[in-house]
């Protein structure tokens, strides 16, 4: 007795998602291959008879018809499978990607024989407040699928980003994170934060790169020529300031002194204390403090100036006077000091009335364009009523901007006035050919002064003189006259 073989064997991948067939050869009349045979077999198997899979089996038994035998297994079906989740990420903002100082810093060291300005690096990402930084892509759930004997295939779930967000940031409900402060962007791992304060651990240099913060800034070490440190805020830098530039809005402290060989700018927006000055042209808002000496430099504030040492070969320009030990040198160069007029405020005031006229110019030209459209609007087409909006939106932001600038033009002229009781103290010694100005009046002394004195404007025999009083109270009128 002969056992017959089976023609064909159907078999089932062991996760139920793939249906393939292995035709035994060779083939003759009694074991003839039909597509009936091949469906009744599927049936017999409890697989469904879906179009596609009637159209495979109809393929294959055209193929065996033909007398091909397939030598390899035929895939006859695929079940569905599942789309798994989708992993939640971050999309960073290009300017606030964490790999984007990397990048830099890559591509500047691969760049070391081109020329790459060096002095721009920064290894620090700073933020403003209401900043967009990121936004949080959700993970997806995905979808299940279903394999050949009808059972589902569950779909794994994407996983979070896992990304914690702290200090100076708030995620709102559409998943967009945004800085609630100024400051630096930290992100350590999966934590992010806003810090308010930057801290460069040593000095300001190649390593560093130039500052430019929104918030304040600690400065442990030394800023280095012709690099930059700008903040929003206050900074204190502990080390020296060489032939560099400092942008600072709030105060700004230097302990170790500015040493500016000639080149460093240095713009305070409020008050400036420094050991010393050397070689350094300033200009602040606030009031100055220098600990040690001042010697061929140059400042300009809108209050009062007090150095606790010698001023020498110097020019000072403060609206609220000035204060120092000693005044002018030895060597002949001289020193000069002006007081009660605040040059920061009249340039300002200038630059505020020419914005003004401008204004003014065209606030007038755009009204007489779109008084005629305003009357005849009802009768525009699309276009030309989104011209009128757009020309009356303009006009006005121009009308507030002028309001702004009337406002601020009224304060100016009020510092910019000559200030009669600003002074000149000197609590040792004031050195002959010194030249001072007091407002409107100015001398240069003939001769050295002993402190303590103070020098001030006085009206003499209805002429404005300086006038120089000592401790004991006795008065000296200087030879002055009006500028």
């Amino acid at each position: 007795m002969t056992t017959r073989v089976e023609p064909i064997q159907l078999r089932i991948a062991g996760d139920g998602m793939k249906l393939s067939v292995t035709v035994h050869g060779p083939l003759d009349a009694e074991t003839a291959i039909d597509q009936q045979y091949l469906l009744d077999r599927l049936e017999e198997m409890e697989i469904e008879l879906t179009p596609s899979l009637r159209q495979k089996t109809a393929e294959l038994a055209a193929r065996l018809a033909a007398g091909e035998l397939p030598a390899e297994p035929v895939l006859l079906a695929e079940g569905i499978a599942p789309e798994h989740g989708r992993d939640g990420c971050i999309e960073w903002q290009e300017q606030f990607s964490p790999d984007r100082l990397q990048a830099q810093a890559q591509q500047q060291d691969d760049d070391d024989q081109a020329a790459v300005d060096h002095y721009s690096r920064t290894n620090v990402i700073s933020v403003k407040e209401a900043d967009l930084l990121c936004t949080i892509v959700p993970p997806t759930a995905g979808r299940s699928g279903r394999n050949l004997l009808g059972a589902e295939v569950a779909a794994r779930k994407g996983k979070s980003a896992g990304f914690h967000f702290g200090q100076g940031t708030v995620v709102l409900d559409d998943g967009r994170v945004v800085a609630t402060m100024g400051g630096r962007l930290h992100v350590v791992g999966q934590n992010v934060w806003v810090n308010p304060l930057l801290v460069v651990q040593g000095n300001v240099d190649f390593e560093s790169g130039n500052v430019d913060f929104d918030g304040d800034v600690l400065i442990e070490g030394n800023v280095l020529d012709l690099f930059s440190v700008r903040c929003s805020k206050n900074a204190v830098i502990r080390g020296i300031v060489e032939a560099a530039r400092i942008s600072c809005a709030g105060d700004l402290e230097v302990l170790g002194g500015i040493n500016g060989k000639q080149k460093a700018q240095i713009e305070v927006g409020g008050r400036l204390k420094a050991r010393f000055l050397d070689n350094t042209t300033i200009s602040a808002g606030g009031d100055v403090l220098i600990q040690s000496e001042m010697v061929n430099s140059n400042l300009t504030t809108s209050r009062r100036v007090r150095v606790l040492g010698d001023i020498k070969a110097s020019r000072i320009e403060a609206a609220g006077g000035v204060e120092a030990g000693n005044i002018g040198s030895e060597s002949g160069v001289r020193a000069t000091i002006v007081v009660g007029n605040d040059r920061l405020a009249a340039e300002r005031l200038s630059q505020v009335e020419r914005e003004l006229e401008s204004l003014d110019q065209q606030v007038r030209l755009d009204q007489a364009k779109a008084a005629p459209l305003v009357q005849r609007q009802h009768a525009m087409v699309e276009l030309q009523k989104v011209r009128l909006i757009k020309l009356l939106t303009g006009l006005k932001e121009a009308m507030h901007r002028m309001e702004q600038l009337k406002k601020e033009r009224e304060a100016l002229s009020v510092a910019a006035r000559v200030n009669r009781q600003a002074n000149v103290k000197v609590r040792e010694l004031i050195r002959d050919g010194t030249s001072v100005q007091i407002g409107v009046v100015c001398t240069t002394l003939r001769e050295s002064l002993r402190g303590p004195l103070t020098m001030s404007f006085s009206m003499i025999d209805n002429q404005p003189r300086i006038v120089v009083g000592s401790g004991q109270g006795g008065m000296l009128v200087l030879d002055s006259h009006e500028k």
